[in-house]
């Protein structure tokens, strides 16, 4: 009796080290690891709000993530799993699991209402394999709506882009009186690098933008179609590349009558004592006959490349009449006979974009304006060319016409 009595506390003896032993090794190991296939399975995608926003067909897909929330998630987890006090590298990879987690949209932009985003959870697998932890579901469908609808509008349509005046200076007139009520009312228009000329054939950028008065509710709901568009320059004045397809004779006539009225001026009205050949004078009771004034070459100064010039007209008229009177302190009576040579020059000279109509003569000169040149006797027609004429060689390309056939137009002849 004593001798089982003895060998049930023998064995009693033996077990309760074999249930602590195995009571310690199952708390040591929810301390260090777990099974790879027991995983915790966590659903982090009630964390996260998504939303659409902006221009249907342009819209931005967010995703708002509630980060206090995956925080507390995954701390209550790794208690569950590793106690209240878990090793070191266990709270280090839970710390970088949840560094690493968000949510990423596909397509994330340019969507329009309709579309369906798929929402990725996006995490480290291995700090994830660490914790024991798995996600799922690893992403979620997002319908998308609510988008704005927008009214595109044409910013352009309806301007009127007019260029006037020369190709050495242009104005440029915008006149959008044929655009919406909108564009009217709430689009600005400028000139893109704006310059004081352009040439005929030359692009133009117009610019349109939103004006600052645009109402605010206005906003999301309407958008330019373009911000530029390229116009061409036309219809400018220009200095002719030649003057063989103008009028020549609307050149000479609007030359002449432009100068003449000076010239009659200084033989008529008697200024200064007229001197014949630089020696006699005469009193200004003179008289004047025999007048005539005839144009005889046509000078077109064509202004040279990378020149300040201006496109210009010269006509040299041949200029006779006969003078009488008594010479200035003098009973003596003097007859003389001028035959002489006067330039009218005629600066800013410009035709049409179709160089076939004259449109400015600009303003009007006679060259060399000395009294004693108009009336001199015996000019001939080289010193007159040289007087007149050469100084022009260095900054035009000139070129000649016979004008004499055109002195009909002219009712004193």
């Amino acid at each position: 009796m004593k001798s089982m009595l003895k060998k049930r506390v023998l064995a009693m003896m033996v077990a309760i080290p074999m249930i602590l032993a195995t009571a310690c090794n199952s708390k040591s190991g929810k301390n260090s690891s777990k099974d790879s296939d027991d995983k915790q399975a966590l659903d982090i995608t009630q964390y996260v709000s998504v939303s659409a926003k902006g221009i249907d067909g342009m819209g931005i897909v967010n995703c708002d993530v509630n980060t206090s929330g995956i925080s507390k998630t995954l701390k209550n987890t790794m208690k569950e799993l590793f106690g209240e006090n878990p090793e070191p590298e266990i709270k280090k990879a839970y710390s970088d699991l949840e560094k690493s987690i968000s949510f990423q949209a596909v397509p994330s932009t340019d969507v329009k209402n309709g579309d369906e985003v798929e929402i990725k959870v996006v995490f480290s697998k291995e700090k994830a394999e660490l914790c024991s932890v798995e996600f799922s579901p690893d992403s979620i469908k997002f319908s998308v709506s609510g988008l704005q609808s927008i009214r595109t509008v044409d910013a352009f349509e309806g301007l009127k882009v007019t260029f006037s005046g020369s190709e050495e200076k242009t104005e440029i007139i915008l006149d959008n009186s044929g655009c919406s009520d909108f564009v009217k009312n709430y689009v600005l228009f400028s000139i893109y690098e704006k310059k004081d000329a352009y040439k005929n054939g030359e692009s133009v950028t117009i610019m349109a933008e939103m004006g600052s008065n645009l109402p605010d509710e206005y906003k999301g709901d309407y958008v330019l179609a373009s911000y530029s568009k390229e116009y061409i320059a036309d219809g400018l004045d220009k200095y002719p590349s030649s003057i063989d397809n103008l009028d020549a004779g609307e050149v000479v006539k609007m030359a002449y009558d432009k100068g003449t009225s000076h010239v009659s001026d200084i033989v008529y009205n008697k200024r200064n004592y007229p001197e014949i050949n630089g020696t006699a004078k005469f009193e200004n009771s003179y008289t004047i006959s025999d007048y005539k004034m005839i144009p005889e070459k046509i000078y077109y100064l064509q202004p040279k490349e990378n020149t300040d010039a201006q496109g210009g007209i010269v006509v040299l008229f041949h200029l006779t009449y006969t003078i009488s009177g008594n010479r200035y302190l003098s009973s003596t009576v003097l007859t003389e006979t001028v035959d002489s040579y006067v330039a009218s020059g005629c600066f800013g000279f410009m035709s049409d974009s179709t160089q076939t109509k004259v449109t400015a003569l600009g303003e009007t000169v006679f060259l060399k304006n000395d009294t004693v040149k108009y009336i001199r006797n015996n000019h001939q027609y080289e010193e007159c060319y040289n007087t007149f004429i050469s100084p022009y060689a260095d900054q035009y390309v000139i070129n000649e016409l016979d004008a004499s056939k055109y002195a009909s137009l002219f009712s004193n002849q």
